[in-house]
Protein backbone atom coordinates (compact mmCIF):
# COMPACT_ATOMS: atom_id res chain seq x y z
CA UNK A 1 0.00 0.00 0.00
CA UNK A 2 1.07 3.39 -0.94
CA UNK A 3 1.21 6.19 2.05
CA UNK A 4 1.56 9.83 0.97
CA UNK A 5 4.57 11.44 3.06
CA UNK A 6 3.64 15.11 2.87
CA UNK A 7 1.15 17.10 1.75
CA UNK A 8 0.83 18.65 -1.48
CA UNK A 9 -1.26 21.57 -0.80
CA UNK A 10 -2.31 23.90 2.24
CA UNK A 11 -5.05 22.59 3.82
CA UNK A 12 -7.50 25.08 5.47
CA UNK A 13 -10.52 23.90 7.88
CA UNK A 14 -12.83 26.49 8.52
CA UNK A 15 -14.93 25.46 12.25
CA UNK A 16 -18.47 26.54 12.41
CA UNK A 17 -18.97 27.13 16.34
CA UNK A 18 -22.58 25.88 16.17
CA UNK A 19 -21.16 22.10 15.31
CA UNK A 20 -18.78 19.61 17.02
CA UNK A 21 -15.40 18.12 15.66
CA UNK A 22 -13.97 14.97 16.51
CA UNK A 23 -10.28 14.16 16.13
CA UNK A 24 -8.78 10.62 16.23
CA UNK A 25 -5.38 9.45 16.63
CA UNK A 26 -4.54 5.96 15.12
CA UNK A 27 -1.48 4.01 15.48
CA UNK A 28 -2.23 0.94 13.41
CA UNK A 29 -0.07 -2.25 14.04
CA UNK A 30 2.55 -3.19 11.14
CA UNK A 31 0.84 -4.35 7.82
CA UNK A 32 -2.96 -3.47 9.12
CA UNK A 33 -3.33 -0.06 6.69
CA UNK A 34 -5.56 -2.77 3.80
CA UNK A 35 -7.95 -3.08 7.09
CA UNK A 36 -7.87 -0.10 8.29
CA UNK A 37 -8.68 1.52 4.64
CA UNK A 38 -11.55 -0.82 4.69
CA UNK A 39 -12.78 -0.29 8.28
CA UNK A 40 -13.06 3.73 7.68
CA UNK A 41 -14.94 3.10 4.27
CA UNK A 42 -17.34 1.67 6.39
CA UNK A 43 -17.43 3.39 8.70
CA UNK A 44 -17.44 6.79 6.98
CA UNK A 45 -21.34 5.50 5.47
CA UNK A 46 -22.30 4.94 9.11
CA UNK A 47 -21.18 8.65 9.75
CA UNK A 48 -23.15 10.10 7.36
CA UNK A 49 -25.68 8.17 8.12
CA UNK A 50 -25.85 10.09 11.26
CA UNK A 51 -25.13 13.50 9.92
CA UNK A 52 -21.55 13.34 10.47
CA UNK A 53 -18.97 14.44 7.42
CA UNK A 54 -14.87 13.45 7.78
CA UNK A 55 -13.09 16.73 6.93
CA UNK A 56 -9.55 15.27 7.37
CA UNK A 57 -7.92 11.73 6.93
CA UNK A 58 -4.43 11.68 6.28
CA UNK A 59 -2.14 8.24 6.81
CA UNK A 60 1.52 9.02 7.46
CA UNK A 61 4.49 6.58 8.03
CA UNK A 62 5.39 6.24 11.69
CA UNK A 63 7.97 4.24 12.06
CA UNK A 64 11.02 7.43 12.21
CA UNK A 65 8.62 10.05 13.06
CA UNK A 66 8.53 10.72 17.02
CA UNK A 67 6.83 13.06 19.32
CA UNK A 68 9.69 12.90 22.20
CA UNK A 69 10.03 9.52 22.88
CA UNK A 70 7.04 8.06 21.31
CA UNK A 71 6.03 7.23 17.88
CA UNK A 72 3.74 9.78 15.85
CA UNK A 73 0.31 8.25 15.21
CA UNK A 74 0.14 6.77 11.82
CA UNK A 75 -3.42 8.39 11.13
CA UNK A 76 -5.45 10.96 11.62
CA UNK A 77 -9.62 11.68 11.11
CA UNK A 78 -11.50 15.02 11.82
CA UNK A 79 -15.13 14.22 11.55
CA UNK A 80 -17.86 17.17 11.98
CA UNK A 81 -20.80 16.28 13.67
CA UNK A 82 -24.22 18.99 12.87
CA UNK A 83 -24.86 17.91 17.41
CA UNK A 84 -23.38 16.21 20.31
CA UNK A 85 -26.58 14.29 19.84
CA UNK A 86 -25.95 12.69 16.31
CA UNK A 87 -22.09 11.90 17.71
CA UNK A 88 -23.47 10.42 20.72
CA UNK A 89 -26.33 8.19 18.89
CA UNK A 90 -23.41 7.67 16.16
CA UNK A 91 -21.16 6.31 18.81
CA UNK A 92 -23.93 3.44 20.23
CA UNK A 93 -23.32 1.72 16.44
CA UNK A 94 -21.17 -1.33 16.77
CA UNK A 95 -19.66 -0.24 13.76
CA UNK A 96 -18.26 3.01 16.13
CA UNK A 97 -15.95 0.48 17.76
CA UNK A 98 -12.16 1.08 17.77
CA UNK A 99 -10.83 -0.33 15.00
CA UNK A 100 -8.87 -3.38 16.28
CA UNK A 101 -5.39 -3.97 14.98
CA UNK A 102 -4.28 -0.77 16.86
CA UNK A 103 -1.56 -0.36 18.61
CA UNK A 104 -3.11 2.65 19.82
CA UNK A 105 -6.17 5.30 20.12
CA UNK A 106 -7.16 8.46 20.63
CA UNK A 107 -10.19 10.88 20.41
CA UNK A 108 -11.72 13.62 21.35
CA UNK A 109 -15.11 15.36 20.85
CA UNK A 110 -14.85 19.59 20.83
CA UNK A 111 -16.89 22.76 19.93
CA UNK A 112 -14.79 25.38 18.84
CA UNK A 113 -15.46 28.51 20.55
CA UNK A 114 -15.19 31.40 18.65
CA UNK A 115 -14.03 34.84 19.96
CA UNK A 116 -14.48 38.03 18.15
Amino acid sequence: MSREYEMKTDLTLSLDDQKYYQVETFWVQRDRDLELNQYRTELEGVVSDHHGKVLYSAGAPSDYETLGNNRAPSHMVITEWQSKAQFEKFSKQDKAQPFKFLGGYNAGLMKPRIQS
